[in-house]
């Protein structure tokens, strides 16, 4: 009977022993850390204290902030106050600057997706010490947990992560007056609008709008007018320029719901399309303009109609082209403007050249107007890259044998005198499309 009574009161003291330890080292653990924290605390030169001393130093100033917030939270029953709670009732959150590390633009569904990171500064005077007590400046929190911040999200609070919107705090400080600094790392999307009728000059414009994740009646966004940085280390333009508006903040418009806005721009910057698109259509246009030298209405005509095969070809060209962005457009790009009025005015000229030719073809047994036989004279001088046709070898022997005043020859003569009246309406007809189509493409180019 005494035995058993002995072993019970064994087996009942060690288990004693054994639940009361791991009490026994937290209690040593937290009387070792508030005599470590004292010892620090004495310390006249933090400068002079070692890496892993100098970050135990800083864990006790915290936790001397975070007790002292505590005892007065205490009251209305709230638990860590430094980082559930916002230092005040409204609290003024300067953006200092927005950098952008690295972006992706969908030129078809027209969305552009940025990463980077934006510097934030706001104050909190929970987290102010005196420096005679604390000998030092400035306080690093090595975690988001323990430090209320201002989150900033794309969207509202219920599509915020929907939308793929990330927000990641990479570095929190705060000196002794109470300033506090945070770097948050971003990645956003949005939808941008685009000038495409100006490809392969056109300029995308994607904006975004920022509001706070939590605590939106509190919060107020102030800027300091700095346009959008690029991190020279990790940005890569990828054939695009890109230049950022300067972020402007909603605050004077009183609203319930303080937001910041920002743009950024990207106008492509390709040489090599450029020239792929812009060359064809110069060349097609040089050729219609040099057609007038080739002789007689039928080279011309020939001229034109191989001009035109070019351009169609052309045409062919550039829907090959730019078809991968046509999808989501639905202007048309300047380009494909301009060679389809050259190819508007090349047809008109074609139409002209061959009515024309097929009315020297008329026989004629009256004679045109006197004043017309005069006006083509002087037009067919005074044009010095004349269009002649091949008169033909009959009315050359009669006019060097005199033999004008008879029939046969009347009618020869009546016949050359319309070929000549209707040459100078062509050369008129032809210059004056020339001329127009020379007016329109500068015109054009110049836009």
């Amino acid at each position: 009977m005494w035995l058993i009574i002995f072993l019970l009161g064994s087996i009942q003291l060690t288990l004693t022993q054994e639940l009361s330890v791991p009490a026994t080292i937290a209690f040593g653990q937290l009387i070792n850390r508030l005599e470590q924290c004292k010892y620090l605390q004495n310390a006249t030169n933090t400068e002079q204290l070692a890496k892993h001393e100098y970050a135990a130093y800083e864990n006790c100033l915290y936790y001397y902030l975070a007790s002292e917030q505590q005892k007065l939270a205490l009251k209305i029953g709230v638990l860590h106050p430094l980082a559930t709670l916002p230092p005040a009732n409204k609290v003024v959150v300067t953006i200092n600057q927005i950098t952008l590390q690295q972006y992706e633009l969908n030129e078809y569904t027209k969305e552009l997706r940025i990463s980077g990171y934006v510097q934030e500064q706001w104050s909190d005077s929970r987290l102010s010490w005196p420096t005679d007590k604390w000998k030092t400046s400035k306080l690093q929190i090595h975690s988001a947990s323990h430090l209320w911040v201002p989150i900033l999200s794309h969207q509202s609070f219920e599509t915020a992560i929907r939308s793929e919107d990330t927000m990641e705090i990479r570095r929190l400080e705060t000196s002794n007056t109470g300033n506090v600094t945070g770097t948050f790392s971003y990645g956003l999307k949005t939808t941008c609008e685009d000038n495409f009728s100006n490809y392969p000059m056109d300029t995308f414009k994607c904006c975004f709008e920022l509001s706070p994740h939590l605590h939106q009646d509190v919060i107020r966004f102030k800027t300091n007018e700095q346009p959008i940085f690029t991190d020279p280390k990790y940005f890569r333009e990828k054939g695009w320029l890109i230049s950022g508006s300067i972020p402007y903040s909603n605050t004077e418009e009183l609203s319930e719901i303080s937001q910041l806005n920002f743009c950024i721009n990207l106008q492509r910057s390709n040489s090599s399309i450029k020239l792929e698109l812009n060359l064809p259509v110069f060349i097609c246009a040089l050729l219609f303009l040099f057609s007038t030298v080739f002789g007689n209405i039928k080279s011309q005509l020939l001229m034109k109609l191989f001009v035109l095969f070019l351009q169609f070809l052309t045409m062919m060209l550039f829907n090959e082209r730019i078809a991968s962005h046509l999808g989501g457009n639905n202007a048309i790009p300047w380009i494909m403007r301009v060679h389809g009025f050259c190819m508007i005015i090349n047809t008109l000229s074609i139409t002209i050249s061959g009515a024309i030719m097929s009315l020297t073809r008329v026989r004629r047994t009256l004679p045109p107007y006197q004043w017309l036989i005069k006006a083509s004279n002087i037009v067919n001088r005074m044009i010095c890259i004349i269009n002649t046709s091949e008169e033909p070898e009959e009315i050359t022997n009669f006019e060097k044998h005199d033999l004008e005043n008879t029939v046969s020859s009347s009618y020869k003569k009546y016949q050359l005198d319309w070929t000549n009246a209707l040459i100078a309406i062509h050369s008129l007809l032809v210059y004056s499309i020339s001329g127009l189509f020379l007016f329109g493409f500068l015109c054009m180019y110049a836009v």
